[in-house]
């Protein structure tokens, strides 16, 4: 059986005994839309229209500086693999990057007490 890496690897500085997360690890995996996904091994190969949707967590982690606040419950290997795909994500296409800086000035959407105003 064929795994992207080997055990003794540690890829986006996760433990030797996780592996690296893969889309369908994401919790809004099966309602998500966005054509390149930080999870993607392959999203370098991937394009972005103009007014397609972006990760829900893209544009969390760009409210907070490329990181994922403590709030948002996804798990720590999910987390890394935000924060170590976000800055390369940023830099690769102008849909994204105008996106992410308008995000960034916004106020938090993910994580937010039950009850508050949050489409998500």
């Amino acid at each position: 059986m064929a795994t992207n890496h080997h055990p003794t690897e540690t890829p986006g500085g996760l433990n030797s005994t996780a592996s690296k997360p893969v889309p369908t690890d994401c919790p809004k995996w099966s309602r998500c839309t966005a054509p390149i996904c930080p999870l993607d091994p392959d999203w370098r190969n991937r394009r972005m229209l103009k007014g397609e949707s972006i990760c829900a967590y893209l544009l969390e982690a760009s409210r907070h500086h490329g990181r994922l606040p403590e709030r948002v419950n996804v798990t720590q290997g999910l987390r890394s693999a935000i924060a170590e795909a976000y800055p390369q994500i940023k830099l690769a296409a102008y849909p994204i990057q105008r996106r992410l800086r308008r995000a960034a000035v916004a106020g938090p959407r993910l994580g937010r007490k039950p009850g508050s105003r949050d489409k998500c």
